[in-house]
């Protein structure tokens, strides 16, 4: 007994008509190749075709909505990160004594810290760029 089910055939109105029935572990291609048509009393098959063309499409469309989103995720990240480390130079002139502007490039290094840090753990530029679309 395979991990799919078990296939019985049998005799219908001089057709054979295949029943899979298992534990649910029927894949979407098993399922779409036996659409059964109970009003017709036959089996309805799409080709092998037009099931690999249906399914790629979808996955290359999958595929390029993650590819953008993490393109846009990396380049608003990047950009944040290097604004905060851009001030911290300009804003370290101009700390002397101030409580304030030493708190502000405390914070301002805590948010390149986290940015550089989300950066690397995500990997949103490697999905971006070696997604295949």
């Amino acid at each position: 007994m395979s991990h799919a089910g078990i296939a019985s055939a049998y005799r219908y109105n001089g057709g054979v008509q295949v029943a899979l029935r298992g534990f649910g572990f029927t894949s979407k291609w098993q399922r779409l190749m036996l659409n059964a048509d109970t009003s017709l009393g036959c089996e309805q098959m799409i080709a092998r075709e037009e099931y690999i063309e249906q399914r790629l499409n979808d996955q290359i469309s999958w595929y390029a909505r993650k590819s953008r989103t993490n393109q846009l995720w990396f380049k608003r990240l990047r950009l944040a990160e290097i604004v905060a480390a851009a001030i911290i130079p300009f804003l370290s002139g101009f700390a002397g004594d101030s409580l304030r502007i030493k708190i502000a490039i405390g914070v301002l290094g805590v948010v390149v810290t986290v940015i550089a840090s989300l950066l690397g753990l995500l990997h949103l530029q490697e999905h971006w760029i070696s997604s295949p679309w």
